[in-house]
């Protein structure tokens, strides 16, 4: 495989947005995520609101490494989630919703 090279500029400007994005995604009082659409909707990415939301670290949900979010999603609410989120498949419309969870009990 070939080697990219890339300009200092280049590089600085990639790192800067890489900057902003993390702070934005700290700071705001959602969890953003992107899952995988199979029976445990396996996270590839989730922010930080995760542990303000569930009590849990986005790294126990990441590639379900402790547990899984279809796992923490109320059980009642689970079929219409699924049910909304294909429905939103192939459209340019964002996707929100918000969602009952079981959040992690303190230890």
């Amino acid at each position: 495989m070939p080697k990219v090279r890339m300009s200092p500029g280049l590089f600085g400007l990639l790192q800067d947005h890489e900057r902003m994005l993390e702070s934005l995604l700290t700071n705001i009082e959602s969890m953003d995520y992107c899952c995988l659409l199979d029976q445990h909707w396996t996270m590839v990415f989730i922010s930080q609101g995760c542990m303000r939301l569930t009590g849990y670290e986005p790294s126990d949900l990441l590639n379900n490494n402790r547990i899984s979010y279809e796992f923490i999603t109320q059980e009642e609410d689970r079929a219409e989630v699924r049910k909304k989120l294909v429905r939103k498949l192939g459209k340019d419309d964002p996707m929100m919703w918000n969602t009952a969870l079981c959040a992690r009990m303190a230890t």
